[in-house]
Order: C-alpha cells, then sequence, then structure tokens
C-alpha cells in the first residue's frame, strides 16, 4: 500500500500540470500542492475532459488515504486488545529476550495453549509482526527495569525467562524480578540463562538476594544441552563408536568460536573420552584465535589436561583455511568432524559453499549452525548436493530450544534427570534393610532431587547420562526402546565391565578438570581438590570398586526409563 501514495502524487501532479485550471497553465508549484489535496478529498471542479492520469491520481489518492487510516485504526485497535489481553494476564510466563532462544520459547509456550508475555528492548519489525500474527503482547522496554515487568504483570505471573545474549543482563533481569516478586501474588520460577558455567555455580551455590521472597531460581546453560546432543548424537565425535583396539583419533575441528563454539569444545573435551584412551584433538579457527584461547584458558585452566588443542589466527575465508581444512579431512589415522558455527548466517553459508568440494571429496561429517535447516536444504540443493550425502547437520535450530520448558525424548538434561531418579530409587531399595544408612545416605547432596541439586551434581549427572551412549557404542552395543526388536542386554561380561569402568573414570576426571577440580591428597571438596583425579592404574581398589558399579546399574537404569541395551545390527 506505500507505493500507491507516491504513484498517486505522481500522476496528480503531472495531470494537474497539463490541465489548465480558468483555462490557464499550472506551473508545477500549484501542480504539486493541488496533487497533495486529492489525498483529503479536495479538488476543483473539473469543466474540460480531465488526462488519464489525473483521473487516476483522484480515485487512487482517497483509496489510499482510506485504506491507510483503516489500516492505522486496526493496529491502534490491535495494540488497545493487546493491553486489555496483558491487563488481564495471570499465571503467564514472561520471556525476556527475543532472540532465537527467545522467540522458541515463547512460541512453544504459545502453541501449548499458555499465556506468554514477551519483552524485548529493539524488537525489529519482523519479529513485532511475527508476534502480533501468533497474539502474543509484546512490551518494548528494558527487562532489568522493574517498571517494565510491573508492566508484564510479573507479581502475578507463573514463570520468567531471561533469555538475553550477556549473563550480565540476565542476572539483573532476576535481581529486579526478585524485588518485584516481594509483593508477589504467587510464587515465581525463574529461569536464568548463564552461559559461564563458573558463575553459573558461584550463583547457586551463593546467591542470597532471593532469599525470604517467592521466585525460585532456576541457572540454565542453554547452549549447553544442545552441543552435548550434537557431540553424543547428530556427529557424534565418536561416529559409530571408538573400540579399545581403534588407533585412530578423534578430531573436532571448529570454525568460528565464538559462545557456541566456546561450549562445543569445552563438552567435547568432557566427554571425548574414548575406550583406546587416544586424547580428543581439537583444531579451532578463527580470527580472535589468540583472544579466544585465553578466555578459554582463563575460564578452564586445566582443560589442556584432558584434549589437545591448536588454535589458528586467520580468517575463515582464506587459502590458508581451505589447505589446512584439506590436509585435516586426508588424515587417515583420525576420525575428523567439522562444527561450522557463527552468529553471521551469510558467513556460515559462504564457508560451506566453499568449503564443499573437499567435503564432498572426503564424505566427512559437518555440522552447520543455522536457525532454519530449510534454507540450507534449499540452497544445497542448488548445487546440485544432497545433504544426506554429505553427511551436512544442522544444529542450533529454533525448535532445539523448546527443551527448557518441555520433555523432550533426546534432550540430555530430560534424560539425565529420569536416570538420577532411577538411581535414587535403586538406592532406595538397595538400602531398606539398614534405615540407618539409608536414612544418612538420603542425607547426602547427591540424593536431592533434580531441582534442589546444585550446579556441581547436576552437571555432573547430565555429564555421565551423555556419556553412556559413546561408551556402549564403544563395545559393539547401542539402546533402543524396550519395546523394539532385539535381545536386552542385563549383565556385561567382566572384558567389557573393565572397559567401561575406565571410560567412566576418565570421563569423571575430565569432566572435573575442566570444571576448575585439580589432583590432591587429602581431598578437599570445597577448594575443588580431589585424589581421585589419577590414572586409573593407580586408583585405590575401592574407588575403581565405584567406577565399576556405576557401569554395572547401566541396564537397570535405561529399563527404568523404557529403554534396553542390544547389540548392533541385532
Amino acid at each position: 500500500m506505500a507505493f500507491t501514495f507516491p504513484i498517486a502524487f505522481v500522476l496528480g501532479a503531472t495531470g494537474y500540470y497539463h490541465y489548465p485550471l480558468g483555462g490557464e497553465s499550472v506551473n508545477l508549484t500549484n501542480a504539486m500542492y493541488h496533487a497533495a489535496q486529492l489525498f483529503i478529498l479536495h479538488a476543483p471542479h473539473f469543466e474540460n475532459p480531465v488526462p488519464w492520469t489525473l483521473e487516476i491520481a483522484r480515485w487512487l489518492a482517497p483509496v489510499s488515504m482510506i485504506l491507510a487510516l483503516l489500516n492505522m485504526a486496526l493496529s491502534l485497535f490491535q495494540h488497545e486488545q493487546m493491553e486489555l489481553v496483558r491487563n488481564r494476564m495471570k499465571n503467564h510466563t514472561i520471556v525476556c529476550g527475543m532472540g532465537r532462544r527467545g522467540i522458541a520459547v515463547a512460541e512453544q509456550i504459545h502453541s501449548e495453549g499458555k499465556p506468554v508475555i514477551a519483552i524485548d528492548n529493539r524488537p525489529n519489525p519482523e519479529l513485532e509482526e511475527r508476534l502480533n500474527k501468533l497474539g502474543i503482547p509484546l512490551i518494548v522496554g528494558d527487562a532489568t527495569r522493574k517498571e517494565i515487568l510491573k508492566e508484564a504483570r510479573v507479581e502475578r505471573a507463573e514463570r520468567l525467562y531471561a533469555l538475553c545474549d550477556e549473563d550480565t543482563v540476565n542476572c539483573a533481569i532476576a535481581m529486579a524480578a526478585n524485588e518485584v516478586s516481594c509483593i508477589a501474588k504467587r510464587p515465581l520460577e525463574s529461569y536464568i540463562h548463564i552461559n559461564d558455567w563458573e558463575l553459573r555455580y558461584s550463583l547457586q551455590v551463593n546467591h542470597q538476594w532471593c532469599q525470604n521472597t517467592k521466585q525460585t531460581l532456576h541457572f540454565v546453560d542453554v547452549f549447553g544441552p544442545e552441543a552435548i546432543s550434537l557431540i553424543i548424537h547428530d556427529l557424534p565425535l565418536d561416529h559409530e563408536g571408538i573400540p579399545a583396539d581403534d588407533e585412530r583419533i578423534a578430531h573436532l575441528v571448529i570454525i568460528g568460536f565464538g559462545r557456541m563454539g566456546r561450549t562445543i569444545a569445552v563438552k567435547a573435551a568432557q566427554l571425548g573420552q574414548f575406550a583406546n584412551r587416544k586424547r580428543l584433538q581439537i583444531s579451532v579457527i578463527d580470527r580472535h584465535a589468540a583472544e579466544n584461547e585465553a578466555a578459554l584458558l582463563f575460564h578452564h585452566p586445566y582443560i589442556y589436561d584432558v584434549a589437545d588443542f591448536s588454535f589458528y589466527r586467520q580468517e575463515v575465508l582464506s587459502p590458508e583455511t581451505r589447505k589446512l581444512v584439506e590436509e585435516w579431512c586426508s588424515e587417515s589415522d583420525k576420525r575428523v568432524s567439522i562444527v561450522i558455527c557463527f552468529d553471521d548466517q551469510l558467513v556460515v553459508y559462504d564457508t560451506v559453499f566453499t568449503l564443499l568440494p573437499i567435503l564432498k571429496k572426503k564424505n566427512i561429517r559437518v555440522a552447520v549452525r543455522v536457525p532454519e535447516p530449510e534454507r540450507l536444504d534449499f540452497l544445497l540443493k542448488g548445487t546440485g548436493t544432497d545433504q544426506s550425502i554429505n553427511n551436512i547437520i544442522p544444529f542450533g535450530l529454533e525448535t532445539s530450544f523448546s527443551g527448557l520448558i518441555k520433555s523432550d525424548p533426546i534432550n540430555i538434561e530430560q534424560f539425565a534427570k529420569k536416570i538420577h531418579n532411577a538411581y535414587i530409587e535403586l538406592v532406595k531399595t538397595e538400602l531398606e534393610n539398614d534405615p540407618i544408612k539409608l536414612k544418612e545416605r538420603m542425607e547426602s547432596k547427591e540424593m536431592k532431587e533434580w531441582n534442589d541439586l546444585n550446579e556441581d551434581f547436576r552437571e555432573s549427572n547430565i555429564q555421565q547420562a551423555a556419556h553412556i551412549y559413546p561408551k556402549l557404542r564403544a563395545v559393539g552395543y547401542e539402546i533402543v526402546n524396550l519395546n523394539a526388536p532385539g535381545t536386552a542386554i542385563t549383565q556385561f561380561s567382566k572384558d567389557i565391565l573393565d572397559i567401561l569402568a575406565i571410560m567412566e573414570h576418565n570421563r569423571f576426571v575430565a569432566e572435573r578438570k575442566v570444571n576448575n577440580w585439580k589432583y590432591g591428597d587429602p581431598t578437599d571438596k570445597p577448594n575443588r581438590i580431589s585424589n581421585n583425579l589419577d590414572e586409573w592404574e593407580h586408583l585405590s581398589v575401592s574407588v575403581r570398586e565405584y567406577d565399576y558399579n556405576t557401569v554395572n546399574l547401566i541396564p537397570q537404569q535405561l529399563n527404568s526409563i523404557g529403554k534396553k541395551i542390544i547389540r548392533k545390527g541385532n
């Protein structure tokens, strides 16, 4: 509709310029003035035949103005309607930060028929239109301000998600919500996205500013579960599995080392512990490689103890990068996986198509961070490339963030919750004849309900649950549903138990070291010192027994959540 205004104006001015008013010719300035009057239904009496340009303009101009006024009225009506809906909301969810994460969460909640309010500081027109079509009220403002949260009726809300890009902003939102929740009508569950593990752990253990209020805080990392799913399921790092006698090394190439790239590197270092006991190799290509390496070591000073890192400071779209990737893809003694993860989608697509000839030739597994895989699929088909044949795996999808609000069968955290609950029940059964010991065990920190676990234990459970998959792939097993064909493996042989126990210990050591624990004797948990962070051969019998018991429980734990273990190809 916007283009009809200049068309009507130009046609009107042209028509008036060639039409003699009162028998006299009209100059250009007067013609433009009269053309403008057409939009308010004001025109002189025409005695002579009217030029076709003026005839069109005298109808097009008022019609355009009427449609514009109707559209304005409709927008005002919708705004007032949204405000009315918002002012009546209760038991609703507030989503702060309308990036890809926020949009995915808001749309998922809305699709479940639950009320939701969105808050964003600088929404673009596309976002406003998208939310408006769904009927989701949008408040434009800074969610760290109490006035904005009050406008969203946070005191009557059921949940709040702080999903902005910066951890500090999300913390500020939580603090502002905490102040408002002092007068809240109901308890408020707040989910605060904190990408930095150290900060997330420190906040969960030490935060005091939400005491004596109705707000319950959950510090979450929306990048972590997605990175784990990519490493364990979608690529995965070990491909079809790395047996104990396999001499090949797993090599992960990360192109683009932003927040997602760093998260993938950290999770890979923790979970890249294989049966052949070969260290994972991680190569990073980024124009700010030196700065990113320094930041990685600042947050995880012992990460080089568990994986071999190499950083390459160079432009991604350069001959040097192409040469490096080609060399890596040609290494027969390594299992190579490539992850391309930039925030700028144009850079992602450009990188993919620049490297495509190499990737096609070597049939390398490549994970590409794209919010909408259909676009990548369309572009690949345009080049005659079959996405499935070339192992190009999209990740970072908008739908992947829905795991924050609902149970997803491939969500590792949900899987870890079920295993943790199954573990509690197994302990209760095991100690049911020893009530004193059972009571003592149930009062320990690791036996708390999932939402009451501190970040350290929760992260450990997630890591343990995720690593079950590469463990079983290493010995030729796979996990399927209970009703799937195949004879269930309910007990491991001694040889397999040895492999799994060593893998579990190495995973535990990697998890702890990446999370800034170090070896020391005696153990000092408050200062993150443990005498268990040693080589398997140097462990005491009791510590080894713990690892044996842990992996021995895998069939029972899987059975309790509707899964079983079978031999591959069975």
